[in-house]
């Protein structure tokens, strides 16, 4: 369950929504399955864009 802060962030990404749960999890089923074996050393950032999003939400 997200607060209201959370949720007000999430609209501000570049996707306009806050994340699931489901979404995570699905990128590790991913990476822990056949198809990414050749996947190495990376980071994988699950946030709907926000980490390169210019407008931050304060707190």
């Amino acid at each position: 369950m997200l607060d209201e802060a959370e949720l007000v962030a999430g609209h501000h990404t570049p996707v306009g929504r806050p994340g699931t749960p489901d979404e995570v999890g699905h990128v590790a089923v991913f990476l822990a399955s056949e198809e990414a074996s050749y996947v190495t050393g990376q980071m994988i950032v699950v946030d709907g864009g926000n980490t390169v999003q210019e407008y931050k939400v304060g707190n």
